[in-house]
């Protein structure tokens, strides 16, 4: 199926591009998130926000890339700013919609509620907040892909973290571990060069409505710490840095 831009345009009057979807992909080929975003620091945060699922991020410099690149490829899922060159992101979002049910999200900063509403008129899947935050940012891209993001385990040293069956293992053996804290120890994996302050450990694992409060990243961070200490090897793992905040050190592979 295709869109033809030789008789369609965009609001300004740019000719849209030919939109041809790909073939499926295969069973075990990584899925597609297509990237529009001018700010540097919100395409390293989806990148981050996806790290640790396999999944090809491919970043597009402006709308009309976007489509193409989002047939051409047959993309699991669309992440636009608001505000893109070229093409205006309703317009991305209408021609997709078009010839595909691809989940469409759309970051929206402040002063473009407007863009908001034209976007969800264009058949939008959901709006998130600029700049984003990333708890909020990866439920949203793991929730809405259609191939679906498959999350691998994540290994440092002895210490292996699967985020799909909700598993940890220290040394293999099993170390029973609440969403919450595994949330935690995982963001603290990811992390491993360099120290996490408290003031990063919060917006990361806690939605923005439910932001914690008083020393409640700091008693998450001492349950955790138990959990792991009950096995040996396991408490030395996370190191509080005075004045600064946590830092994983991966354990050795022997116990």
């Amino acid at each position: 199926m295709s869109v033809a831009g030789g008789n369609a345009g965009d609001r300004n009057g740019y000719q849209l591009p030919a939109v041809h979807l790909a073939a499926d992909r295969l069973p075990n080929q990584a899925a597609c998130l297509i990237v529009c975003e001018p700010d540097e620091l919100a395409i390293a945060a989806v990148r981050a926000a996806v790290a640790d699922f396999d999944v090809e991020v491919i970043v597009c410099p402006d709308g009309a890339r976007t489509l193409l690149e989002a047939g051409m490829r047959r993309a699991d899922l669309v992440l636009l700013a608001a505000t893109i060159p070229v093409l205006a992101a309703e317009t991305v979002i209408r021609t997709l919609r078009q010839v595909a049910n691809t989940p469409v999200v759309v970051g929206v900063g402040e002063g473009e509620g407007e863009m908001a509403a034209d976007a969800l008129a264009a058949g939008a899947s959901r709006i998130l907040p600029r700049p984003y935050q990333a708890a909020s940012l990866r439920h949203a891209l793991t929730g809405l892909a259609t191939g679906g993001l498959r999350p691998g385990p994540l290994r440092r040293g002895a210490l292996v973290a699967d985020p799909l069956a909700y598993e940890v293992t220290l040394h293999g053996r099993r170390v029973p571990m609440p969403a919450r804290e595994l949330e935690v120890l995982m963001y603290l994996m990811r992390h491993t060069d360099r120290v996490v302050t408290v003031a990063e450990l919060g917006p990361a694992i806690w939605p923005v409505k439910a932001q914690p409060r008083g020393n409640a990243v700091a008693a998450a961070v001492l349950r955790l710490r138990s959990r792991l200490g009950a096995s040996p090897g396991g408490s030395d793992v996370i190191h509080t840095i005075r004045r600064g905040g946590y830092r994983l050190v991966p354990p050795d592979r022997s116990p």
